[in-house]
């Protein structure tokens, strides 16, 4: 089964570039769930800064801009530091204040600041009554004279000015150092990056800018490194993050999203009565989806363990155990490709419901994910921006509530391939229940015509299968089973018809070996998966209760990996056990964060 949206770091609008070409396997749905998981993949940060954020020379391969306008300019980073690190020396020899100081507490946040005063009047200022001291990051720096300099502080995301004037500032110690000569010290020292504490009163201009008129400031921690106003090289963005973070504030907002939308889900869970668990990251088996896990090794048990894939077998034993509803929020890790929208570390969220089927659970989904754009957005639409990406090319494995997808390393033996013409893109997503359906076979069996095998689980269809692909010119690579032809071919034909929110459902058996059959068709499981922008976004199926019928399904599984397929799942003894004791009718669900 595919893996769900996993790790888009974007804010919350869905960008035509999930529709279009690109030249990266795309399988996430990235209009909902923010990931985080390869926002901090890389230890290796350099102890030196990139020669890139240079401020003289222009170097290859690199685009990063001049430190800031008004700054002094140096022609290496090594230079910069230098001069911060006199500039600083002088600034202590002078106003006998330490730095990396701890004693100042700000009065408020700039947020609170802001809607405190932000209705006060142009050129009112509060220099009697009112005394406010703010911590903050400085971000820009202007020089209006010699008496008078303005400067942007920003502390979680929030902005406001500071306006420094000579006239109003008191200093620190007049005892040891005239409030006019350190007025002079600190208009020198204080760069782009400082985190200053500012002790003030709050005043507007007369062009109603909200501003903090210091008193008295206090270098709390220096940059001693240059901030450019431009980043853009992403070798320095995805190794150096809270450097990213620093230029382009901007990305921030994803962290932000991505926290409304856990909790969100976690509120509307508990709220239908559903228990929050936590089950083993380590494990002896592995099992509940189709992907390859990391293996470690225990040194106190001399015992070989895996990182788990998926919680699903674990969280259908306490069902078994009497626990109804349960869901868990957690990290799963597959030892499978990186790509743009992939990681081996990734975060879902899985559900089980008793007395539920996987109609139930559309219904659900619908309501929980109208409901969650709602609270993020505002309303039920999402914007579209526009860029383009060829749909056709994801390359998908089969089966897990929170699921997998790797690139294929080596294409094979299909002529080349043809790019897919995508439907119209609309300007928005409107996730307004209810949602579009397809029929998985049936949506197949009418574009690919009669073609298309009777039985779609056997290894007999594999010939027929592949002639297919061959015809439609759609890669795939060895070992050819059953499962993996048929989500190559759903992934070309189905999936780019699924712009706005749509269900495609009743998969076939092979794809789904932990899904019930359908009662009108045991070659076709109750099981569903919803696609936005192209991408699958959740995962659910009525469970598969029967033991027996499992056993053999594990075992057809086997045979697959016997053919090669490291991404077959194992048979779990334990987990058949388990089923022996009675697991009640029970729908499940899975989504990627």
């Amino acid at each position: 089964m595919k893996r769900l949206v996993n790790r888009v770091l974007q804010p919350l609008s869905l960008s035509r570039s999930h529709y279009f070409h690109s030249n990266t396997n795309t399988t996430n749905a990235a209009p909902l769930l923010i990931a985080c998981s390869r926002y901090f993949s890389s230890n290796s940060t350099p102890k030196k800064p990139h020669k890139d954020i240079n401020t003289n020379t222009q170097p290859q391969h690199k685009q990063s801009q001049p430190i800031e306008e008004g700054d002094e300019h140096h022609d290496s980073v090594e230079r910069y530091y230098e001069f911060k690190t006199q500039s600083l020396q002088k600034y202590t020899e002078q106003t006998k204040q330490p730095l990396y100081t701890i004693d100042f507490t700000p009065s408020t946040t700039i947020s609170q600041f802001v809607e405190s005063y932000q209705s006060l009047n142009n050129g009112e200022k509060r220099e009697q009554s009112d005394s406010v001291s703010l911590v903050g990051r400085i971000v820009s720096r202007r020089e209006a004279s010699s008496k008078l300099v303005f400067y942007t502080i920003r502390s979680n995301s929030e902005d406001v000015q500071i306006m420094l004037t000579q006239k109003q500032y008191k200093g620190n110690n007049p005892s040891q150092i005239k409030s006019e000569e350190e007025f002079s010290v600190m208009v020198s020292t204080l760069k782009k990056g400082d985190i200053i504490g500012v002790v003030g009163f709050p005043g507007k201009t007369n062009l109603g800018e909200l501003s903090l008129i210091p008193r008295s400031i206090k270098l709390l921690t220096p940059c001693m490194r240059p901030l450019p106003v431009l980043l853009v090289d992403k070798e320095i963005r995805y190794r150096q993050r809270y450097f990213d973070m620093l230029v382009n504030p901007e990305i921030t907002k994803a962290f932000q999203i991505r926290s409304k939308v856990i909790n969100y889900l976690r509120s509307y869970l508990l709220d239908k009565g559903f228990l929050e668990v936590e089950t083993p990251t380590l494990s002896q088996q592995v099992g509940g989806a189709n992907a390859k896990p990391f293996v470690t090794e225990s040194k106190a048990l001399s015992t070989q363990l895996y990182l788990r894939i998926s919680p699903e077998l674990y969280l259908k034993q306490l069902v078994v155990g009497g626990i109804d509803r349960v869901f868990e929020i957690g990290k799963q890790f597959r030892n499978e490709g990186v790509d743009l929208t992939h990681n081996p570390e990734f975060t879902t969220c899985e559900f089980y419901m008793a007395n539920a089927n996987y109609e139930t659970l559309m219904e659900v989904t619908e309501d929980l994910l109208s409901g969650m754009v709602r609270h993020v957005m505002g309303w039920c639409k999402v914007d579209v921006v526009t860029e383009y990406i060829d749909l056709h090319k994801h390359h998908h494995n089969t089966q897990s509530k929170a699921s997998s997808t790797h690139p294929d390393p080596t294409p094979i033996i299909f002529e080349e391939e043809q790019p897919q013409i995508a439907p119209q893109i609309p300007d928005t997503i409107d996730f307004t229940p209810p949602f579009n359906r397809i029929s998985f076979v049936k949506k197949l069996r009418e574009l690919v015509g009669d073609d298309l095998p009777t039985d779609l689980s056997s290894y007999s269809s594999v010939d027929a299968l592949l002639k297919i692909c061959r015809k439609h010119s759609i890669y795939v690579q060895e070992p050819y089973t059953p499962a993996r032809l048929l989500d190559k071919l759903c992934g070309h034909f189905i999936e780019p018809l699924c712009i706005q929110p749509t269900f495609i459902y009743d998969y076939p058996i092979a794809l789904s070996p932990l899904a019930r059959r359908s009662k009108t068709d045991p070659d076709i499981t109750e099981r569903f998966e919803l696609y936005v922008g192209g991408k699958e976004l959740v995962n659910a199926y009525s469970e598969l209760n029967d033991p027996q019928d499992q056993r053999n399904r594990f075992l057809s599984q086997q045979q697959d990996r016997g053919l090669g397929d490291e991404e077959a799942q194992i048979l779990d003894e334990n987990f058949c056990e388990a089923l022996e004791y009675g697991l009640p009718p029970t729908a499940g669900w899975g989504l990627g964060i």
